[in-house]
């Protein structure tokens, strides 16, 4: 009888097709979640075919969430199918969601490109017209093959700005530009790109040339004074902060813009306005947004309307360190006036170890009060990296305080035994007696080199001090083995004295250490890898 059963039994075949009449039943019943769960298993399952792909996309739109579907469907074009040409459609409209107008209008225009008769066409020609009167000029005519092959490229160049290939970038859209000199959004990001490399006087004649074709170009505005406040040129930084404060931009992603700039070049009241009006348009989901707000209004002086937005960013984003950080910063300060606080959303690691090692005394309580929190916060908060590069601050530091904070980090039963092991060398280091753990070899090349900064300006023994202990903390457990150590030395002496702008050679520096440039060079190298400095 349970074999006639089991004979009966019909295999039910989980194909994509079984996983995708699934997620309709789901999607029926408006219940996404569980049609997302069931189009990524038709995706799995038949991972070549795009339209699998597609659905999963029109899921995540229908749930608000348009940039994820949107690299889905980029994600189609680049690999799956390159002539699945509805897939520009379906992200033009939800560029149009996000109010990304120039984004949605160059997406419905690549879909009329390469399918001119396609099942779209109409509803594509109107929003044509449509996000022409979102950006206030007349609608773009369809371009020829040729300028749809730039706007691809364009789109490649903007990820390698993104991921920090700016070299790669570089070569893309200045292929682009030479090809089409009025594609004034790639002009834009290679005024970016030339920034990104040094390559200042490139950047200046390129803003320069956007806004003699466009003179209200938000875009090249904000370009124009990020690269006037990197040269401290005040009188040309100034006039270009009022022209930009006049702006009242028509687009969300120029606003956005404008206010990021205005913030970071120290206008934070403008700034303020602008990031406030974003929240009341009601139409830019995105945490940092908030978490700007909350700056602008802590350095205008608005700590009550900080905390109300730093409450937010905690509850919309809960797994991070930033917000609680803030929120505990605000709450030990009380009635001190806070410092002017960074608008980046992570925390000011990098803020922290550029206060010279002289000014961590018993006044740093007063004089840096939230930086001190941070580290604490950092390491009960932060991922492994955030708190290796804390431990880094901490060895440059290398007050009691800092010894205090390392020993009681090193009581939290629940921290990773690595992180711990480089804790304890760093403690050693610091001059604290750790069994088991012998420095003096490591304290011997500091030493040398501090001897020789002794008359220089006390940031350079500072400077010094952090990259050989952020090396070596880098390394751990695997040191050097210092068979030489005048040689690393050398080194650390040369990356300071070129962080400090010196004109210094390897020979020279070797020559005082009567060491071989090749040594002094490879060493050099070494730290430089490990630091990810720049040769």
């Amino acid at each position: 009888m349970e074999k006639q059963h089991r004979d009966n039994v019909i295999p039910v075949e989980m194909d994509a097709n079984f996983f995708f009449e699934r997620a309709l039943q789901y999607l029926d019943r408006n219940n996404y979640n569980k049609a997302l769960k069931y189009f990524q298993r038709a995706v799995d399952r038949e991972p070549d075919n795009p339209v699998n792909h597609c659905n999963l996309a029109g899921v995540l739109a229908e749930m608000g969430l348009f940039e994820d579907s949107n690299q889905i469907l980029q994600y189609v074009l680049e690999k799956v199918d390159p002539n699945f040409t509805e897939g520009y459609f379906y992200m033009a409209n939800n560029w149009a969601h996000l109010e990304e107008y120039e984004l949605a209008e160059e997406c419905v225009l690549r879909y009329l490109e390469e399918d001119r008769d396609g099942e779209y066409r109409q509803e594509a020609e109107e929003m044509l017209q449509m996000l022409s009167q979102f950006l206030g000029r007349p609608p773009r005519t369809v371009r020829p093959r040729q300028q749809t092959l730039l706007f691809s490229i364009h789109d490649r160049a903007r990820l390698c700005l993104e991921e920090g290939r700016f070299a790669e970038a570089t070569e893309l859209l200045e292929r682009i530009v030479a090809e089409d000199p009025g594609f004034i959004a790639a002009r834009n990001n290679l005024t970016l790109a030339y920034y990104y490399q040094g390559n200042l006087g490139a950047a200046f004649q390129m803003v320069e040339a956007v806004l003699k074709e466009d003179p209200g170009n938000v875009h090249a505005l904000c370009n124009l004074a990020v690269l006037y406040g990197h040269l401290e040129e005040r009188d040309g930084l100034q006039n270009v902060l009022e022209r930009l404060k006049k702006i009242v931009p028509m687009q969300v992603e120029q606003m956005f813009k404008q206010a990021t700039t205005l913030g970071i070049l120290g206008e934070h009241e403008a700034a303020y306005r602008r990031f406030r009006q974003l929240i009341a348009l009601g139409v830019v989901d995105d945490i940092c947004l908030y978490h700007y707000t909350a700056v602008a209004a802590a350095n205008t002086g608005r700590y009550e309307e900080a905390i109300k937005w730093w409450n937010t960013v905690a509850q919309r984003d809960p797994q991070s360190p930033v917000p609680r950080f803030y929120l505990r910063v605000m709450e030990e300060l009380h009635s001190h006036k806070l410092p002017l606080l960074p608008y980046q959303y992570h925390l000011p690691i990098e803020q922290l170890r550029r206060i010279p090692s002289a000014s961590w005394s018993e006044q740093t309580h007063v004089q840096y009060p939230w930086l001190r929190a941070m580290l604490h916060w950092g390491l009960r908060f932060g991922h492994d990296e955030m708190k290796l590069q804390i431990l880094q601050v901490l060895g440059s530091i290398g007050d009691q305080e800092a010894i205090l904070t390392l020993k009681q980090y090193l009581k939290n039963p629940e921290e990773a035994s690595t992180l711990k092991r480089v804790a304890q060398f760093l403690l050693a280091f610091l001059g604290e007696p750790v069994e088991g753990v012998h420095v003096q070899p490591y304290q011997a090349v500091l030493e040398r080199v501090s001897q020789r900064f002794s008359r220089h300006a006390p940031g350079y023994v500072s400077e010094a001090r952090h990259i050989w202990i952020s090396f070596l903390l880098r390394v751990y457990p695997h040191l050097p083995r210092l068979h030489k150590p005048e040689g690393w030395s050398a080194a650390v002496e040369y990356l300071t004295r070129k962080h400090f702008g010196e004109a210094v050679t390897q020979r020279e520096v070797a020559t005082s250490y009567q060491v071989s440039v090749s040594t002094l060079a490879k060493h050099a190298q070494t730290i430089r890898f490990y630091l990810r400095q720049p040769d």
